[in-house]
């Protein structure tokens, strides 16, 4: 590296000079580098305030930030927000009385992660929510006109889950080994499809043991029933996916997604659907228009 024609060195030393990364989740639990962790030594995730924190400072020193080429700020600590996953250069420069001191060069992988919902904090999570709200009500083609070619909408989601999994002949994708590979791309797009709307988000995750758990000491604790608790999860609230309970449809009656409709199936389209003409399987004669939820199958 070569900053105003003085050439900087990277301190070799463990008390030289280094830089450390956090955000709101990583600063009280760190994001585990090593031999069975994730190979990388420095770690931030995309469109999230990001504090860059210059470690064994001099305080009497001047300290310039770039990254990629650009001047992000100066002092010994400032907060970044990464536009650009993969790999991004972190340059460090040190200057005492004038003169370049000492430098540190890092290079940070930049990746989106995929947390439990329960463990996002409640900006995060509102945005994944609002965001999948609106690729409930804006057609594919709108959307792509609006947020470019990664845009689907849930109809477009439902149609291609029905076409590769509800055919007469052949469950192609919940039948044998491509069950995980056919849902890892399936997850991938959908995650895409989010991220054209808000940059920011990422797929969470349903840890649903948690929730066994929880029911398991509340029966213990003869509270009520395994089914009555594991219903009254937050995730089931109004202010996140909404109740189903007590609705003459088993459909959601309160929150963003009340009333939400399952889409109908073109009359020329080659994809299955009901009996009904909806985009369900074609053996589910469920006749309701809405979208529902069911705790019991067959009894």
């Amino acid at each position: 590296w070569a900053v105003g024609g003085d050439v900087l060195v990277v301190p070799s030393t463990v008390d030289g000079l280094d830089i450390s990364l956090y955000n709101d989740y990583t600063k009280t639990t760190p994001v585990q580098t090593g031999e069975y962790a994730y190979p990388w030594s420095y770690v931030a995730e995309p469109y999230v305030a990001t504090t860059m924190e210059a470690q064994n400072a001099d305080s009497e020193a001047w300290y310039k930030w770039t990254v990629e080429g650009h001047t992000q700020g100066y002092g010994q600590s400032i907060d970044v927000a990464f536009t650009s996953v993969g790999w991004n250069n972190v340059l460090l420069t040190e200057k005492k009385n004038g003169k370049v001191t000492s430098s540190v060069a890092i290079k940070v992988m930049v990746k989106y992660v995929r947390r439990e919902i329960r463990s996002m904090t409640d900006l995060d999570r509102e945005r994944f929510f609002q965001a999948i709200s609106i690729m409930s009500v804006v057609p594919t083609e709108t959307g792509q006109g609006i947020w470019g070619s990664k845009y689907k909408s849930k109809d477009y989601f439902n149609r291609v889950h029905l076409y590769y999994g509800g055919t007469a002949d052949c469950d192609h994708w919940h039948q044998g080994a491509g069950f995980v590979t056919s849902h890892f791309a399936y997850t991938l797009m959908y995650e895409a499809a989010m991220q054209a709307v808000d940059s920011s988000v990422s797929m969470p995750y349903w840890d649903f043991t948690l929730d066994a758990e929880l029911a398991k000491a509340k029966v213990g604790a003869g509270e009520e029933g395994v089914d009555s608790s594991i219903m009254k999860t937050e995730l089931f609230g109004e202010a996140w996916f909404g109740s189903a309970a007590g609705s003459e449809h088993h459909a959601i009656t309160n929150g963003r997604f009340a009333g939400q409709q399952v889409g109908k199936a073109d009359a020329s389209s080659s994809v299955p659907h009901s009996p009904y003409g909806y985009l369900r399987a074609p053996w589910n004669l469920n006749p309701s228009p809405y979208v529902t939820r069911y705790h019991k199958l067959c009894g």
